[in-house]
């Protein structure tokens, strides 16, 4: 193994213990700076035995694994995307070589250091696992219940957010980071007919979606994708000769598990969102937006060109937004013009601001 490649793999140990090189340079003995420890990362020095010691017992990893290399996985016949996915030869190729290539990326340097998930995707146990109908006679009971299964379905994900420890009032923080605690690989890549897929790259389980879609839509494929391979650790697994019953009853439970995972419906009750019709993909950042109004007023107009340039507020929104901003007197508000708000004023215009997407009902005391 060459310097470079050592020096790396004790930059992520470091990094995997959230240590900065100063911290790591006052628990070393000897007096070594914090310019040594970068020398020794970028693969210009290496350290003596005792200070690799010392480094392997401050990143709690083996002296052996330093020098090992995990073996890459050379094949695309390695990659084997979920049932289900159709893609032209050229993005077929363009996909299973960036999957590989990351994975790769991935098992070098994590895999090799020993450093495990914070939460096993292997381990995650379902409380509500469904009986997937395998023809016309079986949905019909299975649809029959079907108010039993979503019960079922948001309470598993409820588990799951409590597994990572996400409050029930809030909404997701970053999704990608969420994933990777699990030991799923995130693949990103920048194809406009493409939303997303998962499967497995030598028995590593990956995510692989577009980063050319809207934000919301990635932070929906990602946790859709992720409750498919939840079924699949939990026994069931998909193949491609699945009745066209099971495929749907499959898409029902991803949707479903998504749309609770990402805004559960204590939060949705939370900001009075009494919605007239189920929330999907498309109303998730309506409300995550609302919830933000709700709790801390509109935002500035600086803020909202940030949110809606980086695709994570509607057109729709935004320009409601704008306008209700305008209305309160400006097209800044600041931190002073929210303190001085009376909290019905700011439910009503996250209710008038919603209710332009067409999903909001009246409520009494707030729209007279």
């Amino acid at each position: 193994m060459n310097l470079k490649e050592y020096g790396a793999k004790l930059k992520t140990a470091r990094l995997a213990c959230g240590l900065t090189l100063d911290a790591v340079a006052h628990r070393m003995e000897g007096g070594i700076t914090k310019q040594a420890l970068s020398q020794y990362e970028n693969g210009k020095t290496k350290p003596s035995p005792l200070n690799e010691l010392q480094l392997c017992l401050i990143y709690d990893i083996r002296k052996e694994t330093l020098y090992e290399q995990a073996v890459p996985v050379s094949s695309v016949d390695a990659v084997k995307l979920r049932p289900g996915i159709t893609l032209n030869r050229r993005d077929s190729g363009t996909v299973s070589a960036q999957i590989l290539r990351t994975v790769n990326n991935r098992e070098i340097l994590f895999g090799d250091l020993g450093i495990m998930p914070f939460t096993p995707l292997a381990d995650m146990t379902l409380p509500f696992v469904p009986g997937l109908p395998d023809d016309g006679s079986a949905y019909k009971d299975f649809i029959a219940e079907k108010n039993c299964f979503t019960a079922g379905t948001e309470k598993n994900a409820r588990t799951v957010r409590g597994l990572f420890g996400l409050n029930m009032l809030l909404p997701v923080p970053s999704i990608c980071d969420l994933i990777e605690q699990t030991g799923i690989v995130p693949v990103s890549l920048d194809l406009t007919d493409f939303t997303g897929a998962s499967g497995y790259c030598a028995g590593i389980p990956f995510i692989v979606y577009s980063s050319a879609g809207k934000h919301t839509e990635q932070r929906w494929t990602i946790v859709y994708e992720f409750a498919r391979l939840l079924l699949s650790v939990n026994g069931i697994k998909e193949s491609e000769e699945d009745s066209v019953f099971r495929k749907k009853s499959v898409d029902m439970f991803c949707e479903l598990f998504a749309r609770e995972f990402l805004f559960p419906q204590e939060a949705v009750n939370r900001v009075m969102l009494l919605t007239t019709k189920t929330i999907s993909r498309h109303h998730i950042a309506d409300c995550e937006f609302a919830y933000m109004i709700s709790t801390f007023g509109l935002p500035s107009r600086e803020l909202l060109n940030k949110l809606y340039y980086g695709g994570i507020i509607p057109r729709a929104l935004y320009f409601r937004s704008i306008a209700q901003t305008k209305a309160a007197g400006g097209n800044v508000l600041t931190d002073t013009d929210y303190a001085q708000e009376e909290e019905p004023t700011l439910y009503r215009r996250c209710l008038e601001c919603c209710r332009a997407e067409g999903i909001m009902v009246p409520l009494t005391g707030l729209n007279e």
